[in-house]
């Protein structure tokens, strides 16, 4: 139905197809640090932004070689990151919703990358009624024992579950990690039915159904969803970011 493959001359991603969330938010909630650019031009960009394209500097780019790249940068103790998504733009409802992803890596405290979804009904019905479906959601595992590179965490959020959500752990097998390799993180999605795996779309670790959720809990996940692409610094599951310098980018 869609897909992006970043092709094309080292560059901004297209804005026709991806919205950027932009600044600080009051830390999304979450107490992070980040403040999120768009691309250069991007109307509301933060002062912190680059102005003038280049990959040197840009928190988010294609980088010419079928990459997009989320880099944070520290620009006068300031971190800048990107979180791009669909709302508005691109709506799925069930299916195979998937991408290919190395992580940077998340030994140490610092970073918060995650690939994920909310219902298109947010502006209506809020968070987390409208339901948060997180596909890959990675982060050191000296903060709140998270999975690090040898693994990843997948978890969907409701009414009755909150922030806390119901999730699962995946761990890689030996030699392998998230941050050394591209890894397909992705959902098989059916009506009443969430399947997540990673790399085996036929060998899911984590399967949900209405059945799963509290007792008089609402099953968020048969309508349309948006996708979220993001590096997070700091907050409830990035920890401190007091030891991080020039860390990988997600691509």
């Amino acid at each position: 139905q869609w897909c992006q493959e970043f092709n094309g001359a080292a560059g901004s991603p297209d804005t026709t197809v991806w919205n950027f969330d932009l600044g600080n938010n009051g830390g999304w909630g979450n107490g992070e640090v980040e403040v999120y650019c768009g691309p250069p031009g991007y109307p509301g960009n933060p002062s912190q932004c680059p102005t003038t394209f280049s990959t040197s500097t840009a928190p988010v780019y294609i980088d010419g070689s079928g990459h997009l790249v989320i880099q944070p940068r520290n620009v006068g103790g300031t971190w800048i990151s990107g979180r791009m998504q669909t709302e508005g733009k691109q709506t799925f409802t069930y299916g195979i919703l998937v991408a290919s992803i190395q992580l940077p890596n998340t030994t140490n405290q610092g970073l918060w990358p995650a690939f994920w979804t909310l219902g298109s009904n947010i502006n209506t019905v809020p968070w987390p009624t409208c339901g948060e479906a997180d596909i890959m959601e990675n982060w050191s595992p000296q903060v709140l024992s998270g999975p690090g590179p040898g693994g990843n965490s997948s978890t969907i959020h409701t009414a009755k579950t909150g922030g806390s959500g119901i999730g699962q752990r995946y761990t890689f097998p030996s030699g392998e990690a998230a941050d050394t390799a591209f890894h397909t993180y992705g959902i098989v999605w059916a009506q009443n039915e969430m399947q997540f795996y990673v790399d085996n779309a036929s060998s899911p670790f984590f399967t949900v159904t209405p059945s799963s959720l509290p007792s008089g809990d609402t099953w968020p996940f048969n309508q349309g969803i948006f996708t979220i692409l993001n590096v997070a610094l700091g907050g409830t599951l990035g920890g401190s970011t007091s030891g991080l310098s020039n860390p990988q980018p997600l691509l």
